[in-house]
């Protein structure tokens, strides 16, 4: 079931993108904007307002000004929470509320080292076996590009976009955060 909603997800996404493209060469054909991708920099009310009567609107002083802030805020090295919550505050709060399905899935198993291992990582088994590889890091979609054939991918989240690079690993290490991270093994 899991999957199925991913693909519908995946869908819908494609199909608002799809439509959005559509309107964006429009508006782009009409010189409310210099290209169909610059929909993405207008709001559902704009967008709206200008989708009838698109050549009585310019919106290219608009376009530029958030995709300056946009490129901006992509420089910008992202916490992993909102606000100023550290992870044993977060922890703190998951643990008194006392629900043991989000904690099973939000928190996972807690690992059990087996220090007569000298393992370097240890952690919960998502799947069965044993795998040998180079561990490839990848802290984001950028640097796939680096994985190799028989790797074990080691990265702080997924994607199920990812999906074609499982098909290459040996096994997929990290941290888990929810059900969407497909994990052979995930250290703590």
């Amino acid at each position: 079931m899991k999957n199925i909603t991913i693909i519908l997800i995946y869908y819908s996404a494609a199909m608002v993108r799809r439509s959005l493209m559509a309107i964006g060469r429009r508006l782009a054909r009409a010189g409310g904007i210099d290209n169909a991708e610059d929909i993405f920099f207008l709001i559902p009310d704009e967008v709206r307002k200008v989708y009838y009567n698109p050549e009585y609107h310019v919106l290219q002083e608009v376009v530029a000004e958030r995709r300056k802030l946009w490129e901006n805020w992509c420089t910008i090295e992202k916490a992993p929470f909102l606000g100023n919550v550290t992870v044993e505050e977060a922890m703190g709060v998951m643990m008194k509320a006392k629900d043991p399905m989000a904690l099973k899935v939000n928190v996972g198993s807690v690992p059990v080292p087996k220090l007569e291992l000298k393992a370097d990582l240890y952690g919960v088994c998502g799947s069965p076996g044993v795998a040998e590889g180079i561990a490839r890091v990848v802290l984001s979609e950028n640097d796939l590009h680096s994985v190799q054939h028989g790797d074990i991918l080691v990265a702080p989240y997924t994607s199920p976009a990812w999906t074609p690079v499982f098909a290459m690993l040996k096994g997929v290490g990290g941290r888990p955060r929810g059900q969407s991270f497909p994990c052979s093994y995930c250290w703590s």
